[in-house]
Formats: structure tokens, C-alpha cells, sequence
């Protein structure tokens, strides 16, 4: 099976069993798709497998096989993953806004004359 397959096999799974659980039923390989989940380096693989097991919790039969396998685990891990995600990128943005500020113009101070009256200085950031 070819990984567009793959992915949109998981996808479909997700949406049907997501409409139609209670007539589908347990999901009897709730376990292969949590080993798969666990073994896969491919990102759109793993997010759609993600939306399949979500789906598949609708039906209690599906937590308890989910349990068994010792997924628990591999939720923590995953948490702990997409945890560290997250600080990773905001670094990047804050050194790149500390960079940003460097290149900024300084204010402008401006004076003006309304009706014989001298005002300012105002100042006005120039982008």
C-alpha cells in the first residue's frame, strides 16, 4: 500500500467510525493502529492516526484494547513531544523579534504650527 493510500485509508476509517460507531461496533485492531502510531516517523501518518484512535475511544471496547496495550504510555510520550514543540518554535520567534527591534527606526519627533499655536514634539513611529 502506498503512503497516500495509507493516509487516506486512516482518514476514511476516521470519518466513518466517527458517523457511524455505534452500527460499526468494537474495532478489533485498535491495538495494530496504536503499534502503528507508535512506530511511525511519518508526521500526516501520525496525525491521521490520531483522528482514527480518537475516533475509535467512542466505543468503550476500543478504550479497554487502547489500555491493554499499554498505550497509556505512548499518550505521555506523545504529550510530552508536542510539549516540547511548542517551546522549541517560540525561541525562535523571540530571538527573531529581539533581531527585528534592532533594524527599527527610531521614533521621529515632530512640531507643528495650528492656528499660530507651536505643537509638539510629537512622536510618530515611520515603518
Amino acid at each position: 500500500m502506498s503512503h497516500w493510500e495509507t493516509t487516506t485509508s486512516a482518514r476514511a476509517m476516521a470519518i466513518v467510525y466517527e458517523q457511524h460507531y455505534k452500527t460499526v461496533g468494537p474495532f478489533s485492531g485498535t491495538a495494530h493502529i496504536t503499534f502503528l502510531l507508535d512506530r511511525t516517523d511519518d508526521r500526516s501518518l501520525r496525525h491521521r492516526l490520531l483522528f482514527l484512535l480518537r475516533a475509535l475511544m467512542k466505543d468503550l471496547a476500543n478504550v479497554e484494547a487502547y489500555v491493554l496495550v499499554g498505550a497509556c504510555v505512548l499518550a505521555v510520550n506523545l504529550l510530552t513531544v508536542v510539549h516540547e514543540a511548542s517551546e522549541r518554535t517560540a525561541i525562535p520567534l523571540q530571538s527573531n523579534l529581539i533581531a527585528a527591534m534592532a533594524f527599527m527606526e527610531p521614533l521621529k519627533e515632530w512640531m507643528y504650527i495650528d492656528k499660530g499655536a507651536q505643537i509638539g514634539p510629537v512622536e510618530k513611529r515611520c515603518y
